[in-house]
């Protein structure tokens, strides 16, 4: 048993040490009471459960309120321990499939950390909220996208296999992963489920049988989106009990209008968070054509921008972006997918690494340095000051 127990810690020693590192982190804003959502979150609770309500999505919240009532800190630990072991999961779903393509330990850890502290690339504009300025898979603040993380991991992982195997296995797992997405954050499906339909139309010769499944898969996922959508703005509580208006938000069409409103020079801020896309797809234009895991991780995130380009609600909730995050999860899933690409070609070379890479290599490789510094610096900033704009 013992040897087991050592195992287990040694295979996933490094997942654990980014979930109780990033769990210090949310107690660490928890503890200094940050303006952010980690802490807003918690007071979203408190207020519906004081009037008899619990926040929508549901599975978040009622996982802090369930580690609230079993042990005597209070919801701030219970956030700190649902979002850790977040932290962990997430972790662990990027690792394997970058492990089985590397079969070594040592450089999927390492892809894995600089895929998870990744960010967009500083410019010093001072123009611009940091996510809804720019397109940034760091997270350090947004407790439910945080928390949904894994499940949407998994559901994309499970789908992109499902393209290529149509098992009946794969997909009623997937419909238990879209599921958990649901009750914990839709985001993610705004950008797969058109994604998938995309794919059905432009593939049709290769996906011809998969297609009634996959219409059934989406039917379900969409219906739950439907019903959420009525729990949230039709039903819900949280315009009245947060922000004392009875006048409810609507979703509705307006081009620009929340990207706008943080930054004059979207462009400007696309083009910083997307060096590692753009020279990846540079350094080898036919991945596209061969790789349909790439194609559909890049589909997902070309729906997941144009989804916060055209949606916004109106009323106080106005210049939230709350059909921001999906973006955040698609660009981390799009890089994961370039670098198991990138694995499965055993690349970089590592015995030539400085004396038989191109231009393009080079430049590929120096992009995925700037964005994990500038990743460090980011969550740096966030844990000493708060800052997270």
């Amino acid at each position: 048993m013992s040897n087991l127990l050592i195992r287990l810690f040694r295979d996933h020693a490094a997942g654990l040490l980014y979930g109780l590192a990033m769990a210090a982190l949310y107690a660490l804003a928890f503890y200094r009471d940050y303006d952010c959502d980690l802490t807003h979150h918690i007071w979203h609770l408190r207020v519906h459960l004081e009037a008899g309500k619990l926040p929508m999505p549901p599975l978040y919240y009622g996982t802090v309120r369930l580690l609230d009532l079993i042990q005597p800190l209070g919801p701030h630990l219970g956030a700190v321990l649902a979002l850790g072991a977040a932290a962990f999961l997430k972790f662990e779903l990027l690792r394997a499939p970058l492990l089985l393509a590397t079969n070594r330990a040592v450089i999927a850890t390492a892809a894995t950390w600089g895929l998870l502290l990744a960010a967009p690339l500083w410019i010093g504009t001072g123009d611009g909220n940091w996510y809804l300025g720019t397109l940034s898979t760091a997270v350090a603040q947004n407790s439910t996208t945080l928390f949904v993380l894994p499940a949407a991991i998994w559901l994309h992982r499970l789908s992109a296999g499902y393209l290529v195997t149509g098992s009946s296995r794969t997909l009623m797992l997937m419909m238990l992963a879209g599921l958990l997405v649901v009750l914990s954050k839709p985001s993610y499906l705004f950008a797969q489920l058109p994604a998938l339909a995309l794919l059905l139309v432009l593939e049709s010769g290769r996906l011809r049988s998969f297609a009634p499944a996959l219409l059934i898969y989406m039917t379900a996922m969409g219906a739950g989106i439907l019903m959420l959508y009525a729990a949230i703005y039709a039903y819900g509580q949280l315009d009245m009990l947060i922000y004392g208006t009875a006048e409810r938000a609507r979703v509705i069409i307006a081009p620009f209008h929340v990207w706008r409103g943080w930054t004059s020079t979207p462009w400007l801020h696309a083009l910083v968070s997307l060096p590692f896309v753009g020279l990846f797809f540079l350094r080898d234009p036919a991945s596209l054509r061969r790789s349909l895991a790439l194609r559909f991780s890049t589909w997902v995130f070309v729906v997941a921008v144009v989804i916060f380009v055209l949606f916004a609600e109106t009323g106080v909730r106005a210049l939230h972006g709350n059909f921001y995050w999906q973006i955040p999860i698609a660009l981390l899933l799009l890089h994961f997918t370039m670098l198991v690409d990138l694995a499965e070609q055993r690349w970089p070379p590592w015995r030539g690494l400085f004396t038989g890479l191109s231009l393009k290599d080079r430049l590929l490789l120096l992009a995925a340095v700037l964005h994990v510094i500038a990743g460090i610096a980011y969550l740096l900033r966030f844990a000493f000051t708060g800052n997270y704009i």
